[in-house]
């Protein structure tokens, strides 16, 4: 996955999350699901500009990022499960370690199915280390992400109780 495969897919997750109510967002129901459909959507939306698997995957084969869809389900299903409460009490080093954990995770699931990145490495061990490298930066998008998330949630529900 590339910058703009994380970009549109947490722009069409944050969307999702915010039809929802915050409980309802670590639900097992909503993570997998909403990372799945956020790859989806990514995935739809940078097909036509995605001319790096174009030029790499083999002629007559789709170029279509198939790889993105499992790596937002688990990669946003996996680290959204815990409460946002719970994920906002961690500390930094804590908040890591999840992240870390799900984008390392994701980033296993993806690997075998992610063709242009292996011809574009040459060999499957430098796929491997350059998918390794990618972990720190997922790593540190999803905490930003989940800081984004929960300032949307609460400035939402502080807009619901003006309301009210």
């Amino acid at each position: 996955m590339f910058c703009l495969d994380f970009a549109a897919a947490l722009l069409v997750h944050y969307q999702l999350a915010m039809l929802v109510h915050p409980s309802t967002q670590s639900s097992p129901f909503f993570t997998f699901p909403s990372g799945a459909f956020s790859g989806l959507m990514a995935a739809v939306m940078l097909y036509p500009f995605d001319l790096v698997r174009q030029m790499t995957v083999a002629p007559g084969t789709s170029h279509f990022a198939h790889s993105t869809v499992p790596y937002m389900t688990v990669y946003l299903g996996l680290y959204l499960l815990q409460p946002q409460s719970d994920r906002q009490k961690k500390s930094l080093p804590e908040k890591l370690v999840w992240a870390v954990g799900a984008t390392s995770v994701a980033a296993a699931v993806e690997f075998p199915l992610d063709q242009a990145k292996h011809k574009m490495a040459g060999s499957m061990r430098s796929a491997a280390m350059a998918n390794a490298f990618r972990v720190p930066f997922g790593s540190l998008m999803l905490i930003a992400y989940d800081r984004a998330l929960t300032t949307g949630n609460e400035k939402r529900m502080a807009k619901l109780l003006e309301e009210k």
